[in-house]
């Protein structure tokens, strides 16, 4: 089957399923890989996917190893050969400079942006289905639904799957966007939908 048809399968024995993936914390590859990353993780729990609600992806083990040095990653962001950045997300306080470490990466704050924005669209979702389950508190305008299910749905305009050709997928090999502009107006979006839905059912 596809990829969401077994996770399906899994999440229904209990098993948790994880992403591994070695080229999001490699340094040659643009922030914008790094940060949707993290938003592919939580297209596997897009119900407009063709998935299950809580049958996606429980996280990701691509970041094995945070600081292993065995040469300066300063001047030497290569590993015992390894891509560079392979084996470290932090750096050392550099030689003659008064700072402390250690000293986060960009690919770093990259992943930490990516995963807040996810709880944005999780957010949301869950006051989705809130309301199509009758458990809201108050029931919001269509209009609004209307627009937060929109929201969600143009996340799929960043990126809509996880790369290479040769997964289950069947996605071209970068699935993702290098448009920061639209990274960002997908993120304020979301945020605008869930403000409005906040609103509307405090009215």
């Amino acid at each position: 089957g596809t990829v969401p048809q077994r996770l399906g399968e899994l999440a229904q024995r209990g098993v948790g399923t994880q992403l591994y993936d070695n080229d999001v914390p490699v340094i040659t590859e643009p922030p914008t890989r790094t940060r949707l990353a993290a938003w592919q993780l939580w297209l596997t729990h897009y119900v407009g996917n063709n998935v299950t609600q809580g049958h996606g992806l429980n996280g990701s083990l691509s970041f094995f190893m945070m600081n292993g040095w065995t040469a300066d990653p300063w001047s030497t962001p290569s590993m015992d050969g390894q891509a560079a950045g392979l084996w470290y997300l932090f750096y050392p306080p550099r030689d003659g400079v008064e700072e402390a470490g250690p000293i986060p990466s960009i690919r770093w704050e990259a992943w930490r942006g990516g995963l807040e924005e996810t709880e944005y669209f999780f957010t949301l979702q869950r006051l989705l289905a809130k309301q199509t389950d009758g458990a809201a508190p108050k029931a919001v305008p269509d209009n609004v639904v209307a627009e937060a299910n929109a929201a969600l749905a143009q996340v799929q305009s960043a990126t809509w799957g996880f790369p290479y050709g040769s997964n289950k997928w069947q996605v071209p090999e970068r699935p993702y966007t290098s448009n920061v502009t639209l990274v960002l107006e997908v993120k304020r979006r979301v945020g605008r939908a869930i403000d409005h839905w906040v609103a509307n059912s405090l009215s």
